[in-house]
């Protein structure tokens, strides 16, 4: 995958966010979106080795939409600035639990979890934490994820859920209405031939994580 070029591309979509140059360079948008589709592809069937719940996932069906939903919002440029690669894994199409990839010239990261839980899975996850307190925190405070992904992101609550105190010993994950974890991606990182065993060395380290989120959605 030529990184620069997708970027360069980017960068020029950025500054010309209108259907005239994007007709101008439709045929570049169409190289790297296949050049993409091909790493997705690469990255399915190495990851599948880490986490064999990637096995069945399509490429071409796990990139998103260069057009954007304007619909109702405020920002009507019609176009993304970025390439993203969305695998889920959760067995819902209206929820996401699974492997994200972000590029965009300075913004990219990877990420993996849950995102937006609906409130069945979101209770199920909570529950899991609290009755597997010590499990849960030799996951997320383990030396390789810590050093790997920092601590875990996403949106929390500003207090704690109904049904658990707020002195609970772990009521700092359970106000969490997202379980992710992170890792922003310098554009050198991108550049770089090992990108790939990167991205694929990143599910291997965070696998624990996601096994415990989704025996949680199970149970």
């Amino acid at each position: 995958m030529n990184v620069n070029g997708l970027f360069t591309f980017l960068d020029g979509l950025a500054a010309n966010n209108d259907k005239l140059w994007f007709d101008a360079n439709r045929d570049t948008y169409q190289q790297h979106r296949k050049e993409f589709i091909l790493f997705v592809d690469r990255f399915i069937q190495e990851a599948s080795v880490q986490d064999s719940r990637l096995v069945n996932l399509v490429a071409s069906k796990s990139i998103f939409r260069i057009n954007r939903d304007i619909r109702f919002s405020t920002n009507k440029n019609p176009y993304k600035t970025n390439f993203g690669m969305n695998l889920n894994i959760s067995g819902s199409k209206e929820e996401f639990l699974g492997y994200y990839l972000h590029l965009e010239p300075g913004k990219s990261f990877f990420a993996m979890g849950a995102y937006m839980p609906a409130s069945a899975r979101l209770a199920a996850i909570r529950q899991e934490i609290d009755y597997s307190q010590q499990e849960f925190l030799r996951i997320v405070e383990s030396p390789s994820v810590s050093s790997t992904f920092g601590q875990m992101g996403g949106s929390v609550l500003s207090s704690a859920p109904r049904g658990y105190a707020k002195d609970h010993p772990l009521i700092a994950y359970l106000k969490h209405k997202d379980f992710i974890l992170e890792k922003q991606l310098s554009d050198n990182e991108l550049n770089s031939a090992g990108l790939l065993d990167n991205l694929v060395n990143l599910v291997a380290v965070g696998k624990p994580f996601m096994d415990f989120l989704l025996r949680a959605s199970a149970s």
